[in-house]
């Protein structure tokens, strides 16, 4: 081997063996890590929705292999990764647990890797699943696009939001939905998909021991994302059901997603929840500010006019610009008007509890005089009641 040829292997050692970046610049989850590296994405930031946990898709395939010499016995836990990022870590990890499987997954291409995970569960559901003796059929299907390696890893996937009792009480079954039949509704007047927490485990470290919370739970996270991004488009509820049925079944992910039936009324407790926990998030990030402002706007791209009522506040050294809720525009009638005033003050009392002390600035999207009535009372309520001047 020549010197240069030595010198370009060394070189390529330590890059492969470099130690993790400092604290100051930790490496970001690389976009192409989770087809390179047999990963997915399970658990993601809820204001920067940067990746946070990644889970091995060779461990929730398939077993682990029998190492030889190996002093420990091989385990059926599912490894997980989180920051900071080590994909040197990953790399180990696929080589020493899966070493057989890992070098026939390296061989594929990548769209060979994407499907590489969709076929081993149906060849471990075929060897899990005793003989009838009947013959398969098939359905024949227009088109067989692979899902992705993520997809399958999220549709499995469920999840639990924890919510201050305020929130799903005051808001959610208060303020943002009415009643509008006995089935979603329970003891505290709220959404069946919310329970009170009447017994955590106080070794948990997550709940408040002094105060009722509730518990929401989405049973799949890719119905969950998929959905309220159909409703983020402006899509209909009613719309939104047959196009999500349409979707999966043309995407081969039904099977993943159970099966069953999605209904209009599964779609709206998705969309309350959504709400609660954007909610939740928004009051968890003021509760580490001291101070922060109201932006108010007129939605004029919408098919009826709205206020826009936001929240800007800055942490961490970043600026952030939230939108807290929207109102229709009814000129009409003052009564409206003092009721749409008295629900966005409620809003802030439960999300901002501190706001009379807190607030600094109130803005407008136009001069105030052009702003309809219903921003100009709400202008003046909370000027009204804040400690300081905020115009």
């Amino acid at each position: 081997m020549s010197a240069d040829q030595s010198a370009g292997a060394a070189t390529a050692k330590v890059e492969e063996t470099a130690a993790p970046p400092a604290a100051g610049s930790q490496r970001k989850f690389g976009q192409k890590w989770e087809i390179k590296y047999a990963v997915a994405v399970t658990d993601r930031d809820a204001l920067t929705q940067l990746p946070t946990k990644a889970v091995c898709l060779l461990c929730q395939a398939f077993e682990r292999e029998e190492t030889v010499g190996a002093k420990r016995k091989k385990t059926n836990r599912i490894r997980t990764f989180t920051e900071p990022w080590r994909p040197d870590n990953m790399k180990r990890h696929m080589e020493q647990q899966h070493r057989l499987r890992w070098e026939e997954y390296q061989s594929l291409g990548d769209g060979e890797k994407r499907a590489y995970f969709a076929n081993a569960r149906l060849v471990r559901e075929d060897l899990m699943t005793p003989a009838t003796g009947r013959n398969v059929v098939v359905a024949p299907m227009v088109s067989e696009p692979t899902p992705s390696v993520e997809a399958h890893a999220v549709a499995a996937q469920s999840r639990m939001y924890l919510l201050d009792r305020d929130i799903v009480e005051e808001l959610i079954a208060g303020v943002l939905f009415q009643a509008t039949s006995d089935e979603y509704r329970n003891a505290w007047n709220v959404p069946v998909t919310f329970s009170l927490l009447d017994g955590a485990s106080p070794g948990s470290g997550e709940v408040d021991m002094n105060e009722s919370r509730y518990v929401a739970r989405v049973d799949s996270l890719l119905r969950f994302n998929m959905c309220l991004k159909y409703v983020a488009m402006g899509i209909s509820l009613s719309q939104v059901v047959p196009l999500f049925q349409k979707t999966v079944e043309e995407t081969r992910m039904d099977t993943s997603l159970g099966g069953s039936t999605f209904t209009e009324q599964q779609l709206a407790c998705l969309c309350r929840v959504a709400c609660a926990v954007n909610l939740q998030t928004l009051k968890d990030s003021l509760r580490a500010v001291w101070a922060f402002a109201i932006a108010i706007e007129k939605g004029n791209n919408a098919g009826s006019p709205y206020l826009d009522i936001r929240v800007r506040f800055e942490r961490n050294g970043h600026l952030h610009d939230f939108h807290l809720v929207s109102v229709p525009v009814r000129e009409d009638s003052p009564q409206i008007i003092a009721h749409q005033t008295d629900a966005m003050i409620k809003c802030f009392d439960v999300v901002v509890p501190g706001w009379k002390t807190q607030l600094i600035g109130i803005s407008t999207s136009e001069p105030l005089a052009k702003m309809p009535s219903s921003a100009r009372a709400l202008v003046d309520h909370l000027s009204l009641d804040a400690s300081s001047s905020v115009r």
